[in-house]
């Protein structure tokens, strides 16, 4: 499975994705401080990612455009 695959799957586990709104908002999908703190948490365990925090979650990020995020935050500094 590749990493953005892996990350929707965790974004959709954890907010509880409909099938009708692929394009929700983490706030729009009912993300919450927990929401948030669980889908960072599953990240760093289940693919060692350490550079996404709650704030980025908070800044109301639709599932493309975390996956983005989540994805530089794995590319190395320039």
């Amino acid at each position: 499975m590749d990493l953005p695959t892996q990350i929707a799957a965790i974004w959709r586990e954890a907010l509880d994705v409909p099938e009708d709104a692929p394009d929700a908002t983490f706030f729009e999908l009912g993300g919450q401080s927990i929401t948030a703190l669980m889908i960072t948490a599953w990240l760093e365990d289940e693919l060692g990612v350490t550079g996404v925090g709650v704030d980025d979650l908070f800044d109301d990020p639709d599932l493309a455009t975390f996956t983005r995020l989540v994805v530089a935050s794995l590319e190395p500094a320039a």
